[in-house]
C-alpha cells in the first residue's frame, strides 16, 4: 500500500465512495456501531481491490474503537495510521497510548505519554491531556506521588474540575497512607 498524502489526488471508485458517506453519516448521528461497520467494510473494500488507504477514515475507525472500548482494534488501526504516515502523529501516539492503558498495559502506555512529553511541541491543552492520562497511569501503578505530581503540572495549562477531583482523590489517599 503507497502512503496517500494528499486524499484529494486519489479519485476512489463510486462503491468505496458510498461506503465512506455512509460511515460518515453515521458517525455524526452517533450511531457508531454502524460507523464501524461501513469504516471496515471500506477498509475490505481498499485491501480487496489494492487501493490505498484513506487514512483520515482510519483516524474516525481509530476513535470510534475507543468509543466502543475495542481498544486491541483501536491499537492495530493507530500502528496502520502511523505506519502509513510515515510519522508520529502527536494525536494518534496519544490515542495509541490510551488504547493501551485501557487494555491494562499500564507501563508501556506510560513510556509513550513521557516520550510524547518530551519529544513533541504540544498546546496546552493536548499538554493538560497527556498529564491527566499520565496521572491516572502512575495512580494504577501505585506510584501516587507521581500520579499527585501529574495533576498537578496538568492543572497549570487547563482548569478541569475532572482533574482537580483526580488531584483531590490522590492528596487525600495520600495523606491515609502517611
Amino acid at each position: 500500500m503507497e502512503n496517500q498524502e494528499n486524499k484529494n489526488e486519489i479519485k476512489y471508485p463510486e462503491e468505496l465512495e458510498k461506503l465512506y458517506k455512509e460511515a460518515l453519516d453515521a458517525f455524526e448521528e452517533g450511531n457508531y456501531t454502524k460507523a464501524k461497520l461501513k469504516f471496515e467494510e471500506a477498509i475490505k473494500y481498499h485491501e480487496k481491490h489494492n487501493i490505498p488507504y484513506n487514512i483520515d477514515a482510519l483516524k474516525i475507525l481509530s476513535h470510534i474503537y475507543l468509543l466502543l472500548n475495542e481498544n486491541k482494534k483501536a491499537k492495530v488501526v493507530i500502528e496502520k495510521i502511523i505506519e502509513l504516515s510515515g510519522e508520529e502523529d502527536a494525536a494518534q501516539v496519544f490515542k495509541y497510548a490510551v488504547a493501551l492503558a485501557q487494555n491494562k498495559e499500564f507501563k508501556e502506555a506510560k513510556e509513550i505519554l513521557e516520550d510524547l512529553l518530551k519529544e513533541k511541541e504540544l498546546t496546552n491543552n493536548e499538554k493538560a491531556a497527556v498529564l491527566n492520562v499520565l496521572g491516572n497511569l502512575n495512580f494504577e501503578l501505585g506510584n501516587y506521588k507521581e500520579a499527585k505530581e501529574n495533576f498537578e503540572e496538568a492543572l497549570k495549562y487547563t482548569n478541569s474540575e475532572t482533574i482537580r477531583k483526580n488531584l483531590e482523590y490522590v492528596e487525600n489517599l495520600l495523606k491515609g497512607n502517611n
